[in-house]
């Protein structure tokens, strides 16, 4: 049975690899804006130069790029929830819903990136017996299918739902390394809800990806 204080660790390292996917993340790009014309501005040039109206001034340039906006830390709470979303995929593997599953990522992932500390649901939110109760199903479902030991069947499921997270934050312009790191962080909080063991992960290596070369881009570090 999975105890309270994996469930604690395994949210906390979560909620960690979820900060650092944050900190990379590209920013959506705002339109420039536009001073407002005066209402000699409409005016043609021509009657501009014989009224004596003044050019509109140029739009000064910024000499130094804006700061970066410093990105609250992630509550364990939403690591938590990061972590039920995996089980889910597990789940929804051995049920035959895992394209189902992969489509809602486009729109629940980014639910999660942006949530911070300041939501009250994240301070009131009961996210250990969320995950025992998560863990558990996930047992419950592979007794259903029964291919192979648990420890085997849960291995060979945890790769398959990582890889597929991997490639989810690819699909949100997360970098490849990034992406690869967050989801085995993900993976190995998962494995330590039921006592196992982080294994050999593989490395994605991004020029490999980019030359097609995917062959190499999955091995073992």
């Amino acid at each position: 049975m999975t105890t309270d204080h994996a469930c604690q660790e395994a949210a906390r390292r979560a909620a960690g690899a979820i900060s650092a996917v944050r900190a990379v993340l590209p920013a959506p790009e705002l339109p420039a804006e536009e001073p407002e014309p005066g209402p000699d501005q409409d005016l043609p040039v021509v009657l501009r130069q014989y009224l004596g109206v003044p050019e509109r001034p140029a739009r000064p340039v910024a000499l130094e790029p804006p700061p970066e906006p410093v990105l609250p830390a992630v509550p364990d709470s939403v690591g938590a929830v990061v972590l039920l979303l995996f089980l889910e995929g597990m789940r929804s593997e051995m049920t035959g819903t895992l394209s189902v599953w992969y489509a809602s990522l486009a729109r629940r992932l980014p639910e999660v990136l942006s949530t911070s500390s300041d939501e009250p649901w994240t301070r009131n939110w009961d996210g250990v017996t969320a995950l025992k109760t998560g863990a558990h199903e996930v047992l419950t479902a592979l007794m259903g299918v029964g291919s192979g030991t648990a420890s085997s069947a849960l291995a060979a499921r945890m790769a398959l739902v990582e890889d597929v997270l991997c490639g989810a934050f690819r699909r949100l312009s997360v970098p490849c390394s990034a992406a690869g790191r967050c989801a085995r962080e993900l993976h190995d909080a998962t494995a330590s809800l039921y006592g196992l063991a982080a294994c050999a992960a593989p490395c994605h290596d991004e020029e490999a990806i980019a030359q097609g070369d995917f062959g190499r881009a999955r091995i073992v570090r």
